[in-house]
């Protein structure tokens, strides 16, 4: 079972009074806006990030691709962290796909498609709550390519 939630840090909107929503290029729309903690447990798994500067938005992009892609056929993903040497690996098993991190002890196993609609959900989840949090990312044409894939209302 894949538990992801997330928290978002309340100091990152101080932090972008430089970077407009509306403006923001597709790197700091990724990497600089919507910063904050991921949880994420796979069976008894703990995968967390809870350090308060995980790029939201790319993090969620990230995992829902990586998910199409293990639907595809990729034998192996990984998500790297930014500005951080840890990383969460997907590799592609007969059973299932296997998770594992740099950042915590363990090994998860869980279905592909479970994986792709926890990931599809958690990406919608995180986008409602920038727009709720600033609706100039309403305005952002990279945001709104993205929403377009998937409606959030």
């Amino acid at each position: 079972m894949i538990q992801l939630d997330f928290q978002i840090d309340p100091s990152w909107q101080s932090s972008i009074s430089a970077i407009s929503a509306a403006e923001a290029d597709e790197a700091a729309l990724r990497y600089r806006l919507v910063l904050g903690d991921v949880i994420f447990h796979a069976d008894s798994v703990d995968f967390s990030a809870q350090w308060g500067w995980i790029p939201l938005l790319d993090f969620a992009w990230s995992l829902e691709e990586i998910a199409n892609q293990l639907r595809a056929g990729s034998m192996r993903q990984e998500f790297e962290f930014t500005e951080s040497d840890a990383r969460i690996n997907f590799i592609s098993q007969p059973d299932g796909i296997s998770i594992s991190a740099s950042f915590v002890e363990g090994t998860a196993l869980v279905g592909i498609e479970e994986l792709r609609d926890a990931a599809n959900d958690f990406l919608i989840r995180v986008m409602r709550a920038a727009v709720d949090s600033n609706r100039e990312f309403l305005r952002n044409p990279v945001f709104v390519k993205y929403l377009k894939q998937r409606p959030i209302e």
